[in-house]
């Protein structure tokens, strides 16, 4: 080892490439004596090579969420749900079949080996919720040149956006739960 002279040799910032097994040459004069190998095991925590990651998914769409990570000895893994341990996720991955909106959250794995336990980071899963119209636009009668409002009510996953349409046709700048039109026309119908 270049540089290592001294009866004391140190390491600092071990890394797992510098575990082996060490020796010492002592020398004096024209003699030496070589020490017995001194066996250093570097034991490397649980850390996390490839973090899980989060998406947003339609209801009943099958994801899957997945981590790599390295430790000292056998790996565990405990998958969690806005920090609650979720039950039998105890693997690499987690396949969630289905998902409705309940399975929506935060999701993290906890990673333990010999030495001790790291938490991954957020894997965040947002299951959206299709818009539905709650309360429909209502038919009016109107006379030429009056103003009409037309209103619809919806729910989804935020933010919900809105095109009107005439016969079929969206309506330019039209994106708001209520459609005002002003001084209506015979064409307008």
């Amino acid at each position: 080892i270049p540089g290592a002279t001294n009866a004391t040799f140190s390491i600092d910032n071990v890394r797992l490439s510098q575990a082996g097994a060490y020796s010492v040459v002592a020398v004096s004069g024209d003699n030496s004596a070589a020490s017995l190998p001194a066996l250093l095991t570097v034991l490397q925590p649980a850390t996390i090579t490839i973090q899980p990651v989060g998406r947003d998914v339609n209801p009943g769409t099958n994801i899957f969420l997945g981590v790599t990570a390295t430790g000292s000895g056998l790996l565990q893994f405990q998958w969690r749900l806005n920090g609650a341990n979720l039950a039998g996720a105890t693997g690499a991955s987690l396949m969630l079949t289905k998902v409705q909106v309940a399975d929506s959250g935060v999701y993290t794995v906890v990673v333990t080996d010999t030495i001790g336990a790291t938490e991954s980071a957020p894997a965040v899963v947002n299951v959206l919720l299709r818009p539905q119209i709650t309360s429909q636009p209502e038919s009016q009668l109107a006379l030429e040149g009056d103003s009409v409002a037309l209103r619809v009510a919806a729910f989804g996953t935020p933010p919900l956006s809105y095109r009107w349409r005439r016969d079929g046709i969206v309506i330019s700048g039209a994106t708001n739960p209520v459609l005002n039109l002003a001084q209506v026309q015979l064409t307008d119908t």
